[in-house]
């Protein structure tokens, strides 16, 4: 990602049709811009998908057509949201958690699955040897 100290987007940039602001109604475009100012701003991805959204609401929302924010602004946002962004990326770690416990689930029972399939553990079954 591109680093940013401090952003100006005018409606004659190229990001124009990339971003959109100054909407009450979030929407693709305006989702990617807090996204990638958040995320550039705060180098934290976890903490970018907790919170990008009440960003969106916040900041984005309310942008004019011409605007400028640097980082220290953007994280000047974040810190007031402190105690709901910990609450939110300790819910999004359990989850991610859960996910994987999730998977590794499913990959033991696989390989007890192949285990009672075959003579061999180490051979995975193929239709080719099956028959």
């Amino acid at each position: 990602m591109m680093a940013m100290e401090s952003f100006c987007v005018t409606p004659a940039t190229d990001w124009y049709n990339i971003f959109d602001w100054g909407n009450d109604k979030p929407n693709g475009a305006s989702q990617r811009l807090a996204v990638a100012l958040l995320s550039d701003a705060t180098g934290n991805d976890l903490l970018t998908e907790a919170i990008y959204e009440e960003f969106e609401r916040d900041i984005i929302a309310k942008l004019p057509d011409e605007w400028w924010l640097d980082d220290e602004e953007i994280i000047g946002w974040v810190v007031t949201r402190q105690s709901k962004i910990k609450k939110l990326v300790a819910h999004l770690s359990r989850l991610k958690i859960r996910r994987l416990a999730e998977r590794m689930s499913l990959l033991k029972a696989e390989a007890e699955l192949i285990e009672l399939l075959t003579d061999d553990p180490a051979v995975v079954p193929t239709p080719s040897n099956m028959a």
